[in-house]
């Protein structure tokens, strides 16, 4: 995914030990209510912070279609569009075009050994990118992040043949809280702050 990612300017006088997570009222895998926030330091630089927010969402007929900014250290700002249906969480649309199908993030209730594949299409400015992933589930397990401790369940996704990999670890009532990926030492997003929103779901 892209992803999830955020950018947070720090008070000169802000405490340099992260405040702890509050817990959600209703555990959710996948926190989509407006306000929703998550603060990801990226390649192990604890300056590098990004920030990101729901800022829409919208429910009908039981679909859930959420949208969130994504505020980078340094950059232009990005966002993603999040379609959850039945149980089961999928991309539809980033700055940098739509998935036709929507590319499949992660489902509720997901267990070690599961796996799907997920094939679909970028549509960007007239040009289409075809690819496909395959997902596995691992075992979950306790994750230390700069925000706490979390019991994460992992997903692995393989894109084009295995060729790219990264594992993204969901945590109830929080989201993601972790991604690595293959072929480097610091987690490529690690969770250092959540607040969960308020807003409508």
């Amino acid at each position: 995914m892209r992803h999830f990612a955020f950018a947070l300017a720090l008070l000169a006088v802000a405490p340099l030990v992260a405040a702890p997570v509050p817990k959600a009222k209703k555990a959710e895998l996948f926190p989509s209510a407006v306000g929703t926030k998550w603060e990801y330091t990226h390649d192990g630089d604890a300056k590098d912070v990004w920030v990101e927010e729901v800022i829409e969402c919208e429910e009908k007929d039981g679909v859930v279609t959420f949208k969130v900014d994504i505020t980078p250290s340094a950059g232009e700002k990005k966002f993603e569009v999040y379609r959850l249906k039945d149980g089961v969480l999928e991309l539809t649309a980033t700055q940098d075009g739509t998935f036709d199908p929507p590319m499949l993030i992660a489902k509720v209730g997901m267990k070690a050994g599961d796996e799907w594949k997920s094939k679909y299409t970028l549509k960007s400015d007239g040009l289409e990118y075809t690819m496909e992933n395959v997902l596995t589930v691992g075992k979950a397990e306790e994750v230390a992040t700069p925000a706490g401790k979390f019991t994460a369940t992992p997903v692995t996704r393989a894109q084009n043949g295995g060729r790219f990999k990264s594992t993204f670890w969901f945590a109830e009532g929080v989201g993601m809280i972790r991604q690595t990926a293959d072929g480097q030492t610091e987690p490529a997003q690690d969770l250092k702050a959540f607040t969960p929103g308020k807003g409508k779901k």
